[in-house]
């Protein structure tokens, strides 16, 4: 029995509630914009206390699983597997349906979440825009799951808040960068440009002015889709850094 039925009992929603619901046929509520991702759950023995403990890491799809075994930096192992996520609430199906959303047993908590955001917030389109290949893969690389309804804006912000400071001011500078370049990758791991991003971070970690810009700031402000806010401080201050 799938997602629905679990719930509440049934397999599918009744038809006759889904044709009464507002129609939401002018846009694609439910285009993948996002790669899929998964959360593995590995347990093995701790390298320095030699006991067992579990981690959890996540990773884009396909994964290697022998890759993934090893960020866990766990030996020993003594299964590897894929975790359920979480079950969307029969509060939040509810709404769902009351939206129009056709539902599928196959959705999770998260799924749905981003898809009542995209229904509820006709004005805001942002999490809509598909997340980049190489975004996934950094957000992954920081143990975020992502639903596949999840667009570059809720991408962005997860990330940002996961950075380190030093991390956030590396990402801040490449961004600008990129968009000074007219370009739409996220790949920082294989920009040309590392030295000269560590230089700006070396130079401007201390730096308050910065710092107080920058507190302001949340990830989808960088977004390389759309064009930066040039009257900000942070901003003034990495375009004169890029300038020299």
């Amino acid at each position: 029995m799938g997602l629905l039925g679990r719930l509440f009992g049934f397999g599918r929603p009744d038809e006759s509630i889904m044709d009464e619901s507002p129609n939401l046929d002018s846009i694609d509520l439910q285009k993948k914009t996002c790669p899929e991702m998964n959360i593995y759950k590995i347990r093995g023995r701790h390298p320095e206390t030699k006991r067992l403990r579990t981690v959890r890491r996540v990773a884009l799809e396909p994964a290697d699983q022998e890759a993934v075994i090893a960020s866990s930096g766990l030996y020993d192992i003594q299964f590897c597997e894929i975790e359920e996520q979480e079950l969307p609430s029969e509060r939040q199906i509810n709404y769902a349906i009351d939206l129009g959303i056709n539902l599928s047993d196959d959705y999770t908590k998260e799924d749905i979440s981003c898809l009542i955001t995209r229904a509820v917030h006709e004005e805001d389109r942002d999490d809509m825009i598909p997340v980049d290949l190489s975004l996934a893969k950094m957000v992954a690389d920081h143990n975020i799951c992502l639903s596949i309804f999840s667009g570059e804006k809720r991408a962005l912000n997860a990330l940002w808040f996961q950075l380190s400071k030093e991390e956030q001011l590396r990402f801040f500078i490449f961004c600008i960068h990129q968009n000074r370049l007219k370009c739409h990758s996220y790949d920082l791991e294989h920009s040309p440009y590392l030295d000269y991003y560590d230089r700006f971070v070396e130079e401007y970690k201390d730096n308050e002015s910065l710092r107080r810009s920058l507190s302001g700031y949340v990830g989808s402000d960088l977004s390389l889709n759309k064009k930066p806010n040039k009257q900000r401080n942070a901003y003034k201050i990495a375009n004169e850094f890029l300038i020299k």
